[in-house]
């Protein structure tokens, strides 16, 4: 018997020296290196509110207080002004304040300034007046690939028609050709032109670009014709790009490119027509039609 407990209590020895729970025991006391001095980090700011309980509590106090008052302001709004309604409001607001830009854009016409006046050519330069009938650029019209100085040469007897009538449009031209803002169009070979029947192959006036277009049209007229197309075409440069944005709109709402020609060119053929009158001569038919079908020619 005593022999079994002695075996018994030997075998509960061996099981407790082998127990994982004494490998995990250390055998030695291990020191931190940082041992007896003090830690140079610094506390982040979450952890330095966790130092101080009321920090943490009032600044928990505040969040929850700034939420609740976001809450009540948008029921308070919800209230008022539902989501839906809120958004409809929005849209008659942001549409009267297009209609009402639309309106003064429409109706407001800002001046371009007074224009230079013209004078009779029978008081200036009666000598000019048997030349007023020719065409000196005709050799112009029926030849290809002329260049640019040749066509200028071969303006100086129109401008100087130009000049008798009215000496500032005169300087504006010269203006045009000495920054390069003239460009010239050929006839192309063969091609017959028809000048009374599409004022585009005339001239023209980019607002844009400042650039005035001779077009090929514009040579087979005579010389006096020729004066009364600069001076429309400067009529067009004095124009202002908000009267030019003003007739765009127009366009756009009226669905009428006619309207939107004829609002822009008003101005410049009856300019058109006090230069014919100041030369003597009879206005083209294209420029009669035009104004007739304005009924502005009875204006003049």
């Amino acid at each position: 018997m005593s022999l079994m407990v002695g075996n018994a209590f030997a075998a509960a020895e061996a099981r407790r020296h082998n127990s994982p729970l004494l490998a995990r025991q250390p055998h030695a006391r291990q020191v931190s290196p940082t041992f007896g001095k003090r830690s140079q980090k610094q506390p982040a700011a979450g952890e330095q509110l966790s130092l101080f309980p009321e920090l943490l509590q009032q600044d928990t106090f505040e969040k929850q207080k700034q939420q609740k008052r976001t809450a009540w302001k948008n029921r308070v709004r919800s209230w008022l002004i539902p989501p839906s309604i809120g958004k409809g409001i929005r849209g008659i607001l942001v549409s009267l304040a297009m209609i009402g830009g639309t309106f003064k854009l429409a109706t407001y016409t800002p001046s371009d300034g007074p224009l230079p006046t013209l004078h009779s050519i029978q008081t200036t330069a009666p000598y000019l007046i048997p030349g007023l009938r020719l065409n000196t650029t005709l050799k112009l019209s029926n030849q290809d690939n002329v260049s640019a100085p040749d066509y200028w040469q071969g303006l100086q007897p129109t401008l100087a028609i130009v000049k008798a009538v009215a000496p500032e449009i005169y300087q504006w031209v010269q203006d045009q050709h000495a920054t390069g803002l003239i460009v010239y169009e050929a006839k192309p070979h063969g091609e017959k032109i028809d000048t009374d029947a599409d004022s585009e192959t005339i001239a023209g006036y980019h607002i844009n670009h400042k650039t005035l277009h001779l077009e090929r049209g514009f040579w087979t007229l005579s010389d006096g014709d020729k004066a009364t197309v600069l001076i429309h075409e400067y009529r067009h440069s004095r124009q202002s790009t908000y009267k030019g944005a003003r007739e765009g709109m127009i366009q756009f709402l009226q669905g009428d490119p006619q309207r939107y020609e004829s609002l822009i060119e008003d101005e410049a053929y009856q300019y058109q027509l006090e230069a014919y009158r100041a030369l003597g001569l009879r206005p083209s038919e294209f420029v009669v039609q035009y104004l007739k079908s304005r009924h502005l020619y009875h204006l003049q």
